[in-house]
């Protein structure tokens, strides 16, 4: 049989000979004792040979019978040494590993079960899973497997199996519970957000009927005809109302409110303006001029609530801030209502 193996290239000099790195050299079985044989039993072959042997592990000049013998010899002693070493390894491993207690391989991930439904509702549904880590064990990484293996420890990992079951049934029976508490906070979202909507269909059709009635009493023959065929939009029923309810102030002049490129001042070869931001709000001072203004309208619509509001616009780049004073007038009740911005007169506003 055909048997490949590395010659060292020094030796091979030293030797006189020109032939080293892998080479080949046929063996009879028959010229190899057992327990050579036993030895090489434990190395494949290549393309070209039977059995190679490693690179690493012997020297020899030339490869022949008895040179491979000579390789078989050291590599089954190092071999032997290897599971020497290992044993004792092992038993060490073993003696330390028993006077540890179970539960000091036993280790809690962060696993998690979840599903798509409670993450969006309730947030992550995360259950703790308890497992032997095997990493813990007083020994090299490599001899984990047969330190694991070890009769020896057969009783104590399955003490350390009995923990990881019982933490396994309680963080279950967690999730369990979590599972049914973001089932619960669901469904009290959807009962919540099925009232709201509703409410809010609900409180449309009243407005959208508050509307009807309006225009039928007091709509145009042309708006009263539309509102008979459904083509009546609602904008124009609500514009319609605030003119109605705003007819005793139809003289006074409503707020214009300032456009984009009012307030940008930045300096753009495509005229585009910047963001113009608006912070706006109830005012919290006014002038004299504005009180004046404010009760004479006040005065003219009683029923009405009536505040000064103070819009404030500034560019988003240009860094431009403007200020816009005016007067929000409502009235109605929560079914119907009107809501118009009234300017202040021109010396009120000229007076800021």
């Amino acid at each position: 049989m055909k048997i490949r193996m590395w010659v060292d290239r020094n030796l091979a000099l030293q030797a006189g000979l020109d032939a080293h790195g892998w080479q080949t050299v046929e063996v009879p079985a028959g010229n190899l004792s057992a327990a050579e044989r036993a030895e090489l039993s434990n190395y494949s072959g290549s393309r070209d040979a039977d059995y190679q042997l490693p690179k690493g592990g012997y020297t020899v000049a030339v490869a022949s019978a008895a040179t491979v013998c000579e390789a078989l010899a050291v590599l089954a002693a190092d071999r032997a040494a290897a599971a020497a070493a290992l044993k004792q390894r092992v038993d060490d491993a073993v003696a330390k590993t028993l006077a540890m207690e179970p539960a000091a391989v036993v280790v809690r991930n962060g696993g998690c079960l979840e599903t798509k439904r409670h993450r969006a509702v309730f947030g992550v549904v995360r259950t703790a899973r308890w497992q032997v880590d095997v990493n813990r064990l007083p020994c090299r990484y490599g001899d984990r497997d047969a330190v694991v293996a070890d009769p020896r420890l057969t009783e104590w990992l399955a003490e350390a199996q009995e923990i990881v079951a019982a933490g396994n049934a309680e963080a279950k029976s967690e999730h369990a519970a979590a599972v049914a508490k973001a089932d619960e906070a669901e469904a009290r979202h959807r009962r919540e957000r099925e009232a709201a909507e509703k409410a809010q269909a609900a409180a449309s059709a009243a407005h959208r009927a508050a509307l009807e009635a309006f225009i039928r009493e007091h709509g145009t023959a042309n708006q009263q005809a539309r509102l008979a065929e459904g083509l009546l939009a609602n904008r124009e029923m609500q514009a319609a109302y605030n003119d109605h309810a705003f007819a005793a102030v139809a003289d006074w002049p409503q707020a214009s409110h300032l456009a984009d490129d009012e307030i940008c001042s930045c300096e753009r070869y495509d005229d585009v303006c910047c963001e113009i931001e608006v912070d706006g709000g109830e005012a919290e001072e006014v002038t004299a001029a504005e009180y004046e203004a404010l009760t004479r309208l006040r005065a003219r619509l009683p029923e009405a609530t009536i505040k000064p509001q103070v819009d404030v616009l500034s560019g988003s780049d240009c860094g431009s801030v403007a200020r816009q004073h005016y007067m929000r007038a409502w009235l109605g009740d929560d079914t119907l209502g009107a809501i118009r911005d009234f300017a202040y007169p021109t010396e009120a506003a000229e007076g800021e």
